[in-house]
């Protein structure tokens, strides 16, 4: 349905609903502009279409936004943006270039141990 990382963007979709205020006020909080981030975004967005899956990332971002509607608002879509897709291309990119994107959303909704 949304690549070999189907589970885990599933996970993600499934957790948009019962976001509280305060989780969406601090994925909101991010700012995602630097150096580091505009190329691995770059990186990713080359690497889905090389990889065929640009039409499957359209839908995937699709089946999010639905998800999110009336929940979500602001600078707070950047970040899940960025959370979706780093799944999305995990199995094509690096760890470095999966945590500048993935962290921001982990920092918020992922217990720590």
């Amino acid at each position: 349905m949304y690549g070999p990382q189907t589970a885990e963007i599933t996970n993600l979709i499934d957790r948009l609903a019962s976001l509280t205020p305060e989780q969406v006020k601090a994925l909101g909080d991010w700012d995602g502009c630097g150096h580091d981030y505009a190329l691995v975004l770059y990186a990713l967005r080359d690497a889905t279409r090389k990889a065929n899956r640009a039409n499957t990332w359209y839908d995937t971002w699709s089946d999010v936004r639905i998800a999110g509607e009336g929940v979500i608002w602001g600078n707070t879509w950047g970040t899940i943006r960025d959370a979706t897709l780093a799944l999305f291309v995990r199995d094509l990119i690096s760890e470095f270039e999966f945590n500048t994107l993935y962290d921001s959303w982990a920092n918020v909704m992922e217990e720590k141990s």
